[in-house]
């Protein structure tokens, strides 16, 4: 059975709720269940079924369902008791529950009882308003030529774009997963996220290397297959293609190279000691890296640091990276996150001129002066 398990350390973190409604009989709770001493935690909308003069029936959305695709597709049913005829509207709207578009505006005639309908929404078409978060407003009207503004009875359902993620200053991430309803309760599922040891402006000592070890990343997942399929990668802007020998280039990312790297500990829902998978070899009066094992005359291997090319420094003084996580959970979430690293106006090939003293030899002498 799949579950999402969630550790101690974030239940004070996810014990709150988004979903709002506009009705009374409407309440939340969090829901706190143990199965073998491990804590579930999950977030619990109750519904008394009434939606207007509509009866919204039993229905599951799961983002898993959508994975290989950004088109969501499900179905909705009413049931109705008066014999009048009654409008139905669907909603798309942001994570400020703003309107992005309408999906279905339709009605039950007097005859109807009972009606399903299709809802499809394809998340491709709404990148520019959707980043994160958004909602599934169900809502009922009199007619249908009632608009967005003048739906008051409605029900606000959330969800997380899975797709195109990116993690903000907080580094952390609560992703909703799936809405189930059974005419009692909403229960709707998390997966979580947390990337630790990963400033968004990073400070290096000199201008040389930046090392991959230490970023760790907690994460709190229903799936149970996540260590084996999610994919990390390191992506360095590199407009002038001095990486083109390491890393390889990503249409995706106009200008950056990319590098496949990999946690190789994992422990109590924790991976750490990130790596490249490929150990690169480094010229050592260069500094290029590069993935054949010919070519240079003096070299030595690493897969625990980027190196920066000598005499590039105004290239790379600041350099973009993005660090990027592929089928991260159930709905294989694609997750990036942006940040730069800063590097000092010195070389490690740079040349010093160093006036020092040895030290006097008597109080009468003159200091003796060494140039370096």
């Amino acid at each position: 059975m799949k579950k999402i398990l969630v550790g101690l350390m974030m239940i004070l973190a996810v014990l709150t709720t988004s979903c709002e409604s506009s009705q009374e009989n409407f309440s939340t709770r969090n829901s706190i269940k143990k199965a073998n001493s491990v804590p579930e935690v999950t977030e619990t909308l109750y519904h008394n079924g009434e939606i207007g003069h509509l009866d919204l029936q039993n229905f599951e959305i799961d983002m898993s369902d959508f994975a290989d695709d950004e088109v969501m597709d499900f179905e909705l049913e009413f049931k109705k008791e008066a014999t009048v005829t009654d409008a139905y509207k669907v909603y798309l709207l942001d994570q400020d529950k703003n309107l992005v578009d309408t999906i279905v505006s339709d009605k039950m005639d007097l005859t109807e009882k009972r009606k399903t309908f299709p809802v499809k929404i394809d998340l491709k078409e709404y990148h520019a308003e959707i980043k994160k978060d958004f909602y599934i407003r169900i809502g009922y009207a009199f007619t249908l030529s009632v608009p967005f503004e003048g739906v008051v009875d409605y029900i606000d359902l959330p969800l997380t774009n899975p797709w195109h993620l990116e993690f903000d200053e907080s580094c952390e991430l609560s992703i909703y997963t799936k809405i189930r309803y059974n005419l009692t309760y909403f229960t709707f599922y998390k997966e979580i996220i947390v990337l630790n040891d990963m400033p968004k402006e990073k400070y290096e000592d000199r201008y040389l290397s930046w090392g991959t070890r230490g970023p760790t990343i907690q994460y709190y997942s229903m799936y149970s297959y996540l260590f084996n399929e999610m994919k990390t990668y390191i992506y360095v802007y590199d407009e002038l293609g001095l990486f083109n020998a390491a890393f390889y280039r990503d249409e995706d990312y106009p200008g950056y190279n990319r590098a496949e790297v990999f946690f190789q500990s994992l422990s109590n829902k924790k991976l750490s000691t990130l790596s490249l998978l490929t150990i690169y070899r480094i010229e050592r009066k260069t500094l290029m890296m590069t993935r054949s094992y010919q070519g240079f005359e003096d070299d030595f291997r690493d897969n625990t640091f980027i190196y920066f090319p000598i005499n590039y420094y105004e290239t790379f003084k600041d350099t973009k990276m993005i660090f990027s996580i592929r089928d991260f959970g159930e709905i294989q979430a694609n997750i990036d996150y942006h940040f730069t690293v800063h590097f000092p106006p010195n070389s490690l090939r740079d040349e010093f001129k160093i006036v020092g003293e040895t030290g006097k030899k008597d109080w009468g002498e003159k200091m003796e002066t060494v140039i370096i």
